[in-house]
């Protein structure tokens, strides 16, 4: 028995939308990449919309959150109202224990068959594939680290598997080098459906306000400040390096006293012991964007140590982290490690420092810029130049844009 999904109800091609995005997440719990690209797509194709479950990040399916996130969308993006459609997810009429599949309908909004179907990350094209191929709808995804891919691993080469092999699949972007090797060697994917672009389209020009009400020491304050920002996956936060950042953050508030240390997102100081950092240590939560940009005009050095396959075989980051982009666009040196040798565009101790993810290596390849804060600054400065001229929305959206014309257009 075929899957019941939704109705085709499009009379005519002239009605359809050219491009529809689709996501299990809102726009407002996701990345600041992930609403950059979907935004500016939106912009780009005046008649594409958003289909999207809403889920929250590590959180389950509750479909009240979108009626929870959509007046804060709308407000911020207010040319974008009446664009983002709610996707309902149930099981079928049988109890639940004997459901053998999922229904989805459309709330606040018409559903409209397109002519091409987006989406990022792995595990969103896996949860739409049986939409697109039922519905006969042609599609291209952009493989993101992360987002449940996990490279040589069972479930996540299985999943790609069945997509590159789909009727309806007929691009993937990807966007670091080793995931493009992966995917020619693993799955033969020929080079005209693979699109490859390093990096991603992150908010960097509006970094701006940041940059233009950035704080120097010892010139406007007391204290050199070193942050700490990502998404917490893990009990410890390993897999983002946090042990090494307090580690590092111990050994260096040894020789250095005026450092203060910061940390964004879900960490508190019962995730890992910071009693040793006394008061010189903070932590923020969840920032919105609103706040990012006070809040990384104090900083002055952003530590990223992400490590691989700690989450599960596979795993990894992408070079550098969405957060560590954000924070260097802002003027904020960046002080990052690259244990999978991804880095295309930074060079070591021009406007980047490549750290080793060990605290006593990192603490002292950090050193000589904090005894010397004009070093770090000019670093710094170079950096956020690198940053805007290859993350920037004209670099990243650019030549997306411009693919996924051709796809639609190609049918």
């Amino acid at each position: 028995m075929p899957p019941k999904l939704l109705p085709d109800c499009v009379k005519s091609m002239a009605e359809r939308p050219g491009l529809a995005l689709f996501c299990d997440r809102f726009l407002n719990n996701s990345f600041g990449f992930h609403a950059a690209e979907f935004n500016a797509t939106l912009e780009h194709f005046p008649d594409a919309v958003i289909y999207t479950l809403a889920r929250k990040i590590n959180a389950p399916y509750d479909e009240k959150n979108f009626v929870a996130n959509l007046p804060l969308y709308e407000k911020t993006y207010p040319a974008m109202k009446g664009r983002v459609r709610q996707l309902h997810a149930r099981l079928d009429n049988s109890k639940p224990s004997e459901a053998t599949h999922s229904l989805l309908s459309v709330r606040r909004g018409v559903w409209q068959k397109p002519r091409h179907a987006y989406s990022i990350f792995l595990a969103n094209a896996i949860l739409f594939l049986p939409l697109w191929e039922y519905l006969h709808i042609p599609f291209s995804f952009t493989l993101y680290p992360g987002g449940g891919f996990q490279m040589s691993e069972g479930r996540s080469q299985k999943g790609l598997e069945r997509i590159f092999c789909s009727p309806m699949f007929r691009s993937v972007t990807v966007t670091m080098k080793n995931t493009l090797d992966y995917i020619r060697h693993e799955f033969s994917v020929p080079d005209e459906k693979i699109f490859y672009l390093y990096g991603g389209p992150l908010p960097v020009e509006g970094a701006d306000k940041s940059f233009s009400l950035k704080k120097h020491y010892p010139a406007d304050k007391l204290t050199l400040d070193i942050c700490f920002a990502a998404h917490r996956y893990s009990a410890f936060g390993i897999d983002k390096g946090y042990d090494s950042f307090i580690v590092t953050a111990e050994k260096l508030r040894q020789k250095f006293p005026y450092l203060r240390f910061h940390v964004v997102g879900d960490y508190n100081p019962a995730i890992w012991d910071v009693r040793s950092l006394g008061d010189s240590i903070e932590f923020h939560g969840f920032l919105p964007t609103e706040e990012l940009a006070a809040f990384y005009s104090r900083m002055d050095l952003f530590y990223s140590a992400c490590k691989p396959g700690i989450l599960g075989k596979g795993t990894f980051d992408g070079f550098p982290t969405g957060a560590a982009i954000e924070g260097a666009a802002a003027g904020v040196a960046l002080g990052s490690s690259d244990p999978l040798n991804l880095n295309e565009v930074f060079s070591d101790a021009q406007d980047i420092i490549l750290l080793k993810g060990d605290p006593s290596q990192d603490a002292a390849i950090l050193a000589p810029y904090l005894q010397a804060p004009e070093r770090l600054y000019a670093l710094a400065g170079k950096g956020r130049a690198t940053v805007l001229r290859h993350f920037s929305r004209a670099a990243q959206m650019g030549p997306r844009l411009s693919r996924l014309e051709k796809l639609i257009a190609a049918g």
